[in-house]
């Protein structure tokens, strides 16, 4: 599985503060150091989604400023906290939801299709197979013979009424 946008959002976001903050003598540089110390968290604003991004256990925006680590630490650490708060998000979902239940989590991972989706051409006919497909294996899919059981367990009472 991918990730999903919201965290793939962060990541470019974290992304993009790190290289700001890797050129010291930039206008960019200049004016991160001075909307970190002014701004309040509960601005919209960039640098103060960067503060709020402490979801994923990384040094704060402000260690960050002050001692940055080199690129390939940087982002061995990135890819693994965000990588670990989906799996945790995603291990949180499959407890919620009962439809999710049969999911094999043993191979749950990020980067990692599961293997339902492995051999979907892109074409239409393919896409809804697919999707038929996920929908049997999470029991979100009525089979006809299961609807008319239902139908005829909320009828059955409504008919002798009459």
């Amino acid at each position: 599985m991918y990730l999903p946008i919201r965290a793939q959002l962060h990541k470019n976001t974290l992304n993009l503060y790190y290289s700001i903050i890797q050129t010291p003598g930039t206008v960019e540089y200049k004016v991160a150091k001075t909307l970190l110390a002014m701004i309040l968290p509960t601005d919209h604003s960039f640098f103060s989604s960067i503060r709020r991004l402490h979801t994923y256990n990384l040094p704060t925006a402000y260690q960050l400023f002050e001692s940055p680590p080199s690129k390939d630490v940087w982002k061995a650490k990135l890819n693994s906290a965000v990588d670990q708060h989906t799996i945790a998000t995603w291990w949180e979902e499959i407890q919620e939801k009962p439809s999710l239940r049969y999911i094999n989590t043993d191979v749950l991972s990020v980067g990692k299709t599961h293997h339902l989706y492995t051999y979907v051409r892109p074409n239409r006919i393919d896409i809804l197979r697919a999707e038929t497909k996920a929908k049997l294996l999470t029991g979100t899919y009525i089979l006809q013979a299961n609807m008319l059981t239902l139908i005829s367990q909320v009828l059955h009472p409504m008919l002798t009424k009459i």
